[in-house]
């Protein structure tokens, strides 16, 4: 499309961005804290405002949700069923909507589980418990952790981002998130969950893959169905189980599906380049339009300027980018991250590309689901 005008770009004025608390007085590693000059994620924030090499398990393997690797499903849900036994119970340690409540009444060896922070997205945790001698003598806790759905959807889950306290060092720990909603995963076939330790961040360890003992699979627990599109099939939730060993003593650990990258990731981002002297010219940063949440979907207009003859920029065709619909889409916020960082660079080709087209970057069209780990129809209405 050609563009009929462009008004003169500015960026004197930067607008005020929300501050950030780190979730723990500890010194980061900098590629940890420098979101704009490196693709390392930055430490896991809180609201400002609020309070080892493993494959997938060779046994199963990619479990479906049905053809040739139905029965493969079967076996697994089997043996997780025989291994539990009829005595086995659960308790909830955690409920995302009254946290401080299971926080009294929890037993010393017991993890403290949190999700009231930026794109968290852990609604309950029950502590899994035998009934006979097992729960002496087991060496590894286990834990059944139910997400919450997508906005405006019925079971739509897939994104989890949650944090774990209270750890002791070399105690194995079992997650099972019990509600997951796709047929098939990259965990089958050797994905690794991602956890982010404040003790390993003193000594400049940021984000790492861990994780033993993977498989997902079906569990055979009824999913709810969209009225008219899966009225006449059937659904069930997915497990996503993986074992991991905590390393340190009183720990708060991060465990995500993505690198998060939040809505204050990207506020913090554009505000390093509007202040960037270099890059500040390349682009212009507008208002598109505000959220249901009040928050400010940001539009980057990226073309070169420095011209004499305003026709000239008119007979430049427009190019769109956009990212970040739903709230598990981190990876292409990242992406995002990297086109921006390209376009306004001074690239030989980056500036060939500006002389030629007019970039429209919209980097978080939902930004609600981006901070509050919402999908499905977002924070802009429902689609």
């Amino acid at each position: 499309m050609a563009i009929s005008s462009l008004e003169k770009m500015s960026n004197s004025n930067p607008p005020s961005i929300p501050a950030r608390t780190s979730t723990k007085s500890a010194k980061p590693s900098s590629s940890a804290s420098q979101a704009s000059s490196s693709t390392t994620p930055p430490i896991p924030s809180y609201y400002a405002s609020s309070d080892d090499e493993t494959k997938a398990n060779q046994k199963f393997g990619p479990v479906l949700a049905s053809g040739s690797n139905k029965g493969k499903a079967d076996e697994v849900f089997q043996f997780e069923t025989t291994r539990r036994g009829e005595h086995a119970k659960s308790r909830c340690v955690y409920n995302y909507e009254d946290k401080y409540r299971f926080s009294r009444i929890l037993s010393s060896d017991c993890l403290v589980f949190d999700s009231h922070f930026e794109s968290g997205n852990l609604l309950m945790a029950n502590r899994v418990q035998y009934g006979d001698a097992r729960d002496k003598n087991l060496a590894v806790q286990e834990y059944d952790l139910f997400l919450h759905h997508d906005l405006h959807s019925l079971g739509h889950n897939q994104w989890f981002y949650f944090s774990v306290g209270n750890t002791a060092a070399n105690t194995r720990v079992k997650f099972n998130i019990v509600n997951l909603g796709k047929p098939d995963s990259l965990y089958n076939n050797g994905m690794r969950p991602l956890m982010y330790s404040q003790c390993d961040a003193t000594e400049g360890t940021g984000w790492q893959r861990k994780g033993e003992k993977i498989v997902y699979y079906c569990n055979k627990t009824a999913a709810p169905t969209q009225k008219g599109r899966e009225a006449n099939r059937s659904r069930s939730f997915y497990t996503l189980t993986f074992t991991h060993t905590f390393g340190h003593s009183n720990d708060v650990c991060f465990f995500a599906m993505c690198y998060p990258y939040t809505f204050s990731d990207l506020q913090h981002y554009l505000y390093k380049l509007q202040l960037d002297e270099k890059r500040r010219f390349t682009f212009r940063r507008e208002l598109l339009c505000r959220t249901l949440a009040n928050n400010e979907c940001t539009m980057l207009t990226i073309t070169n300027q420095n011209i004499s003859n305003p026709k000239t920029l008119q007979r430049r065709l427009g190019i769109i980018l956009t990212a970040r619909v739903h709230p598990g889409e981190s990876n292409a916020s990242w992406i995002m991250h990297g086109i921006i960082d390209f376009l306004t660079s001074d690239h030989p080709k980056a500036n060939d590309l500006r002389n030629k087209f007019v970039f429209k970057v919209v980097p978080m069209l939902n930004p609600d689901g981006g901070e509050r780990a919402e999908g499905g129809g977002g924070g802009n209405g429902r689609w």
